[in-house]
């Protein structure tokens, strides 16, 4: 789950869109811009979305520089900064990062390695993660998807929500089929302003139902998934 931005504390207490995951125990990512945990959203927020158990992940300190408009230096210090900013909120430092846009640069993982990061999500091009080779070190790259997207489902393209429910349906079917052998990945973005909508949010709960109504299906932190795979990778 991405880009949490300021709103998504209502005056109950409420954090839109992390209900449904909670309910479902399906334990998500926040991507934590510094808008987050440094200004518009309060620091107990940030500090809530981790203590239910999400991983809080970088996301770039400022999501509207892209990191292929940065130099060197620049790209570096955005990096430090988010890593300063989410270790202020929550207490940790993050371990996984996903670049505004999914626009890294020939440096990103680089440094991502160089500060301790373990896993990156910008690539779009495969079911599966993979380790990478990262300056001196390595990541674990597990994809991410702008298909099955909130963002396209109901801000470029206009779907109704039960739509979304039945892409990501059809969409978990064939996996699950092609899964039967070899454990595939799901990935579906979400971002609390959107998903997080009365009128949206029981489809995604539809669609968690549906899921969870299958066996060895995992719900997973992405920190998880790229714990796992280090430990299998290369094994039968």
């Amino acid at each position: 789950m991405s880009s949490a931005r300021k709103g998504i504390l209502v005056p109950n207490g409420r954090i839109a869109g992390s209900e449904t995951l909670d309910e479902y125990m399906a334990r998500g990512g926040y991507e934590a811009l510094r808008r987050i945990a440094e200004s518009l959203t309060p620091p107990e927020v940030v500090q809530e979305i981790s203590n239910r158990g999400h991983e809080v992940a970088g996301h770039s300190y400022d999501q509207s520089v892209s990191l292929v408009s940065m130099s060197n230096e620049e790209e570096e210090e955005a990096i430090r900064r988010s890593i300063a900013a989410i270790e202020k909120a929550i207490g940790q430092k993050p371990h996984g990062w996903l670049s505004p846009g999914c626009r890294c640069t020939e440096r990103t993982l680089g440094l991502l390695a160089r500060y301790g990061f373990s896993w990156h999500s910008d690539f779009l091009n495969d079911d599966l993660p993979d380790l990478v080779s990262a300056g001196d070190g390595e990541l674990v790259e597990i994809p991410y998807s702008l298909i099955l997207n909130d963002y396209r489902f109901f801000l470029q393209s206009d779907r109704t929500p039960q739509e979304m429910v039945d892409v990501l349906t059809s969409e978990f079917d064939q996996l699950y089929e092609e899964g039967e052998s070899d454990p595939l990945l799901m990935t579906i973005g979400i971002h609390p302003h959107i998903i997080g909508r009365p009128g949206r949010a029981g489809a995604l709960a539809q669609f968690l139902d549906y899921a969870r109504s299958h066996d060895k299906v995992w719900f997973a932190r992405r920190g998880e998934i790229a714990e796992w795979w280090r430990s299998h990778s290369g094994k039968e």
